[in-house]
């Protein structure tokens, strides 16, 4: 692709018409250029920075933008349009310009407002404004101020009426104030609508959808919800507690399971943290950060932002979304409802520091018949019950029995009596304190 010379044809004062005029201000960004930059030394990284500026000003031409500056790898840009912003924003968002950036993404915040035109620069308080957006943006994401927002549905423009966003009030901005902003969900498939196929030319980016975007304040379980969800490689089976990518199943803890339901369930919604603590850990008070965890863990899980995936934003202040593309539907799975073939180990990965604490208590429960594992919500209690577990495990021929009374309605762990030991351990977790207890026999 031939570059776009950085020496315009006419002045910026030409091109705004005035000195004194109302644009829309897009600022960009590429995520994560600083570890890339180390990943790939100084000269690949500045050959990659010098494709994505092409691009740009490619993009540009055709949405007739005009770039006011680059700063670093951020780009700084200005339309006669809010309609036109976002349509470059998009473009750049679904090519970046190089390979090298596809998996990363590039971020983008957008406003609209009256500037000052001085030289080929401009400024003002609308300026400043737009830079805040785009600085509050963590993933590679398209966010808009709420002015911009407003004079995007007034435009009406035929190709952004099926448009889904996230509303996000009280976003602070600094030296500014409390605002709200808008973010663009790519990929969430409506209820009743179809997924797309080969002949619409989808691509891997966000798409243009319909529906409206709900903020979920509190959390309800449907009790009509389908049977299986899919999203990009896997598909999800609440019922089965089962995810799979391909027909593989997924190495998954609890948690972070729950909170892949909780997320998937509500597809494109702002979900509180307040919300997923309450349904992940009911009538329990975990420490801060604890949540933030277990989003990590899924993400990982998932291959979060790796090969141009993009599954949980993190809304800053707000909570969580399941920004992926989710198609929905009723029909069971065959290999779902199948028998269960053998459990595979229930701890998810190394212990770090607890390795005494579960070869001594592997060595207790020999001895006793039950072991009380206590202390503060999110310590890693349920962690090591499951390591304790999978150690003694082998040595027990029914195997081990897993009871999480997190659901029951009651405050009893069991409403009916379990069958008499036959040489397995049961671990419980009440409802009512923050304990594992890991029993030698089925009835503790």
């Amino acid at each position: 692709m031939a570059e776009t010379s950085d020496i315009p044809s006419e002045t910026l004062r030409e091109w705004a018409r005035d000195d004194r005029v109302t644009l829309a201000i897009v600022f960009t960004d590429i995520v994560g250029s600083t570890a890339l930059g180390r990943a790939l030394g100084d000269e690949q990284m500045n050959g990659v920075r010098r494709a994505h500026f092409r691009h740009s000003r490619a993009l540009l031409a055709q949405h007739a933008g005009r770039e006011i500056k680059t700063i670093g790898d951020s780009v700084m840009a200005v339309f006669r349009s809010i309609g036109a912003a976002l349509d470059y924003a998009h473009a750049l968002y679904l090519d970046p310009g190089n390979t090298a950036l596809q998996a990363r993404g590039v971020r983008a915040g957008i406003h609209i407002g009256s500037v000052d035109v001085v030289g080929e620069d401009i400024f003002g308080t609308e300026v400043d404004v737009a830079a805040r957006v785009a600085g509050g943006i963590e993933g590679a994401e398209i966010w808009l101020s709420d002015q911009a927002k407003r004079d995007l549905e007034r435009a009406g423009a035929r190709r952004h009426s099926g448009l889904q966003w996230l509303s996000h009030d009280g976003v602070e901005l600094k030296g500014i104030g409390t605002e709200r902003l808008w973010s663009l969900v790519p990929g969430v498939v409506p209820a009743g609508a179809a997924p797309p196929g080969p002949e619409t030319g989808a691509s891997n980016g966000p798409a243009w959808v319909e529906g409206p975007a709900r903020d979920g304040r509190e959390m309800t379980r449907d009790t009509t919800r389908p049977r299986q969800f899919a999203f990009g490689p896997f598909r999800l089976f609440p019922a089965q507690q089962l995810l799979l990518e391909g027909e593989s199943p997924v190495r998954l803890g609890g948690r972070a399971r729950d909170l892949l339901i909780a997320l998937v369930e509500q597809a494109g919604q702002v979900i509180t943290k307040e919300a997923l603590s309450a349904r992940l850990w009911p009538n329990i008070l975990v420490e801060e950060g604890t949540l933030r965890v277990h989003v990590a863990a899924l993400r990982k899980a998932l291959r979060d932002g790796q090969e141009g995936r993009r599954y949980i934003a993190n809304i800053a202040g707000r909570g969580y979304a399941f920004v992926g593309k989710v198609v929905a539907t009723a029909e069971p799975d065959p290999a779902a409802d199948a028998p269960p073939e053998p459990m595979p180990p229930l701890s998810m990965g190394r212990l770090f520091g607890r390795a005494e604490v579960v070869e001594t208590l592997s060595t207790r429960l020999a001895q006793q018949r039950l072991i009380t594992i206590t202390g503060p919500g999110g310590i890693g209690k349920t962690s090591v019950g499951l390591a304790v577990a999978d150690r003694v495990r082998p040595g027990l021929p029914d195997g081990v029995c897993v009871v999480d009374s997190r659901p029951s309605p009651t405050a009893n762990w069991c409403r009916q009596p379990l069958p008499p030991y036959s040489g397995s351990a049961s671990c419980l977790k009440t409802r009512s304190q923050a304990s594992w207890r890991c029993c030698a026999a089925a009835t503790c």
